[in-house]
This record gives structure tokens, C-alpha cells and sequence, in this order.
């Protein structure tokens, strides 16, 4: 990911949570300028900066959410091509309701795709060592698939 999409994402974590840049940065141990740099697109965080930075603004967001099996408004539409899971979701994808992020979570890493509101729910992962997809519906919560 480009610096800019991942600014575009800590700026969105951090405006759901209710923090301004300034809170972000005192609970970082880093400056706002930093914080401002890091959401327009100016530099990535410090290789340190990301754990503390997801517990900040991912975990407690999440932990507070219970991870579903997906009902049939939600289920994948999972295709293998060649060395890839094609995923497509017959979903909205409205302003309002839509998913917004695929995370393809493999014994050995995790691939995090960003989707958007009005966007084609669909995206390619490596097929090697996938083992579950997690996806974020903003009205219906957290759910996981496991992969074939």
C-alpha cells in the first residue's frame, strides 16, 4: 500500500474512534505533525509505531465485536484462479452499508485489503496459506470464513 492509502485508513480509524490528531499522538508518544505526515500521505509509521498504533485504534474497536460465521447477506463468493482467491460479496455498497476491509489472514502473515463505499466488492488474495478471510460489514459487524 502507498502511503497515502494507508493515511486515508489511520485517519478514517482514528475519526471513528473520536480522536483528534492530538489524542493519537499523546497516546503514540509522538507529535500531532507526526500523526498529520502520516494521514496525508507524507511518510508511513515507524516500524514501532504499529503495534500500538493498531491496539489504538483496531483492537478495542474490534474486541468489543463478536466474529460471525457470515448468513446469506454476507457470504463470499470465493473462486480459485490460478495461484489466487478471487472474492466477490453480493453486498451494498452504499454510503451508508457497505465492507470495508477483506483481511486474508495466513499461518505466516496477513494481507488487508481496503474496500469502499460505492466500489465493487471484489478483490484477488495469494491462495498459498490463506486459511481464514475476516471482512467488516460498518452495520453487521465482524465475520470470518475459513478457505477451502
Amino acid at each position: 500500500m502507498n502511503p497515502q492509502t494507508i493515511g486515508n485508513i489511520i485517519r478514517e480509524l482514528r475519526e471513528d474512534k473520536g480522536l483528534t490528531q492530538m489524542q493519537l499522538a499523546a497516546r503514540l508518544n509522538v507529535s500531532d505533525k507526526t500523526v498529520s505526515k502520516w494521514e496525508t500521505g507524507g511518510g508511513y509509521p515507524d516500524i514501532t509505531q504499529i503495534e500500538p498504533l493498531a491496539k489504538t485504534l483496531i483492537w478495542d474497536h474490534f474486541a468489543v465485536k463478536k466474529v460471525k460465521e457470515p448468513d446469506e447477506a454476507h457470504m463470499p463468493a470465493i473462486e480459485e484462479i490460478e495461484d489466487e482467491y478471487y472474492i466477490t460479496f453480493n453486498h451494498p455498497m452504499s454510503k451508508d452499508h457497505y465492507i470495508s476491509f477483506v483481511a486474508a489472514v495466513a499461518y505466516d502473515g496477513v494481507e488487508i485489503i481496503k474496500l469502499y463505499p460505492e466500489g465493487n466488492p471484489e478483490l484477488r488474495v495469494r491462495r498459498s496459506r490463506t486459511r481464514y478471510i475476516y471482512f467488516f460489514c460498518n452495520k453487521d459487524g465482524l465475520f470470518r470464513c475459513k478457505m477451502k
